[in-house]
C-alpha cells in the first residue's frame, strides 16, 4: 500500500483541519475550478481486521457548476486516511493518506477496494500510480494558491 509523501500529506491534513468537524469543505479560488473535500465513510480497514488500522475515506474533487446548476466534476480522487486527529498520550500517531480511486472525464480507476470488516484488496502497481497522480495534483493545489484561499 502506497501512501502520500510527506508534503502531500501535510497539504491534505491542512484541508482536513479547515474542514473541522463538518462533512465537507469547499474552496473557491478564481480563476481555478472549485476544490471540494468531502467525508465519505468511516471505519474502513487498511490492514487485517485484527490489527485494527481503521481509516475514514474522503473524496477530493475539482468541479464547476454548469448552466443548469449541476456540478460537473473534472477530476476526483478518493483517499483513505488513518491517524488524523488521533493523538495517543505520549505517543505520536502516524498519519497515512492512501489514494485508492482516480476519476477524470476520460477514465475511472480503482486501485484498492475497502470494506468495513475485511482487509482491503490492493492492486499495487495501479495504487502506486494513483499516489504519483495525487502527489502531482497536490503540488498544483499548492501552486494555484488553494491553501492561501483558506485564510
Amino acid at each position: 500500500m502506497k501512501n502520500l509523501n510527506r508534503i502531500s500529506t501535510i497539504i491534505f491534513c491542512r484541508l482536513l483541519e479547515n474542514m473541522g468537524n463538518g462533512d465537507s469543505l469547499t474552496i473557491e479560488n478564481s480563476p481555478h475550478l472549485t476544490l471540494i473535500l468531502e467525508r465519505v465513510q468511516s471505519d474502513v480497514y487498511l490492514s487485517q481486521v485484527s490489527e485494527g488500522i481503521r481509516a475514514t475515506t474522503y473524496s477530493l474533487r475539482q468541479a464547476y457548476t454548469d448552466l443548469d446548476g449541476k456540478e460537473v466534476v473534472e477530476t476526483e480522487m478518493y483517499f483513505a486516511v488513518s491517524g488524523f486527529g488521533q493523538q495517543r498520550q505520549g505517543k505520536r500517531t502516524d498519519i497515512l493518506v492512501v489514494p485508492f480511486c482516480y476519476q477524470s472525464a476520460r477514465k475511472k480507476e480503482t486501485s484498492m477496494w475497502l470494506a468495513q470488516h475485511r482487509r482491503p484488496t490492493i492492486a499495487p502497481p495501479k495504487q502506486a500510480e494513483h499516489a504519483k497522480i495525487a502527489e502531482e495534483w497536490f503540488e498544483e493545489i499548492f501552486a494555484d494558491g488553494f491553501l492561501d484561499a483558506l485564510i
